[in-house]
């Protein structure tokens, strides 16, 4: 198969979004598809993929305040004369911006079918905008039309199928979580693990988070909580992973706290890095408190290294992790802090929630079995659409 990707989120800027499009390309590459990927020009961009299969075609872009993204700008000759020489089989959108919409155009112009994805929920904080229904409204409103335009979407999550439905949604929905790249999974010896532990100054037991630092992902109550952790358990670090646009009122937040010597600010690091050098394993515990995730990759990536994980029952995270893991209220500091002393007090309750989670890793976001339903949805589509142009 040829698959062409159109995207506003890609890499060097590092996103659930991003990682999940890149490993899927990689994975799809690799089976021996073509895999062609329309993206934003981003200054330092360093990524190439590791599939000879996979080719990324950037469009000219300039920074956007809106979700660390980037407003691209099309040359629509060069795009239309790179798809006339590719000739793509299947179309796929992975927004609702410009590239994803432009995504859509030529689908329609060469007479392909498309596919949409559903990755998320707008944060209003983002954009500097009040959390307003109104908002949510005409964030669903378009969406729901966009996705109507598609012949088939995908949700990482089942609670995003249910959303889309409820919201006015025609077209068929699937359920198939993000990829994860396998290949650059690396479970280190305990001796690298102490080395890193030592390298970032982090004691005997880490709570772990890896994410951006934004709004939606509640790092207060996060940061809230582990104040409450460190009463109980003054040998433990919070080891930070991810950057974002509001790291700098978090560290000020930490510093407020009088937690300026507990808490570890690790900033962005690499895909590469991060899944290969023992990262994941310096943790005793996994925690989030984000509220408005689909399908979290490093959630995936946590699952895969077989952490326990402690999250809270709302959106996609509740979906994750309800029968592997440990779930709070949200926004509720005192569950939270709870439900991570248990973890870090009781060896057994530890190692349960490890096995549950690599359990629920295999059952539903191994690299196969997202591969496989990929290919399978991909293979029905087209055939679908080449059976009408016959009957046509």
């Amino acid at each position: 198969m040829k698959i062409v990707y159109f995207t506003d989120f890609f890499y060097p800027n590092i996103s659930g979004i991003a990682t999940a499009i890149g490993n899927l390309a990689s994975g799809l590459g690799k089976r021996g598809h073509k895999v062609h990927i329309f993206a934003p020009k981003i200054p330092n961009n360093t990524y190439k993929p590791d599939s000879q299969n996979v080719d990324i075609q950037y469009i000219s872009s300039i920074p956007s305040p809106i979700q660390e993204t980037y407003l691209s700008f099309p040359n629509f000759f060069k795009i239309s004369r790179y798809l006339q020489i590719n000739a793509p089989d299947i179309f796929h959108i992975e927004s609702e911006f410009i590239v994803g919409v432009l995504g859509i155009i030529y689908a329609r112009l060469r007479k392909k079918p498309l596919v949409g994805n559903f990755h998320g929920y707008l944060s209003n904080s983002n954009i500097g905008i009040p959390q307003l229904a109104i908002i949510d409204t005409i964030f669903f409103t378009v969406l729901i039309f966009i996705m109507n335009r598609c012949d088939a979407i995908v949700s990482p999550a089942q609670l995003g199928v249910d959303e889309l439905k409820q919201h006015g949604l025609k077209r068929p929905v699937h359920f198939i979580p993000n990829c994860l790249n396998e290949d650059l999974f690396v479970k280190q010896p305990q001796e690298q693990i102490e080395k890193l532990k030592q390298q970032y100054n982090l004691r005997r037991k880490v709570v772990l988070y890896v994410g951006r630092m934004v709004k939606e992902k509640s790092i207060d109550i996060l940061l809230k909580s582990y104040k409450e952790v460190l009463q109980k358990e003054p040998e433990t670090s919070l080891f930070m992973i991810g950057g974002g646009k509001f790291k700098e009122e978090y560290i000020q937040m930490t510093k407020d706290l009088g937690l300026e010597n507990d808490v570890v600010f690790a900033g962005e690091i690499t895909q590469d890095k991060l899944l290969t050098e023992g990262y994941f394993q310096t943790g005793d515990v996994f925690a989030t408190a984000s509220t408005s995730e689909l399908q979290p990759v490093s959630l995936s990536e946590a699952m895969f290294f077989g952490l326990p994980i402690v999250g809270v029952d709302a959106k996609g995270v509740g979906e994750m992790i309800r029968e592997s893991g440990l779930l709070t209220t949200p926004g509720n500091v005192e569950q939270l802090t709870e439900s991570i002393l248990k973890v870090l007090q009781d060896e057994d309750m530890k190692q349960k929630l490890s096995q549950q989670s690599l359990q629920m890793y295999e059952k539903l976001y191994s690299r196969k079995a997202v591969l496989d339903a990929y290919e399978k949805l991909y293979t029905d589509i087209i055939t679908y659409a080449n059976s009408r142009v016959k009957t046509h």
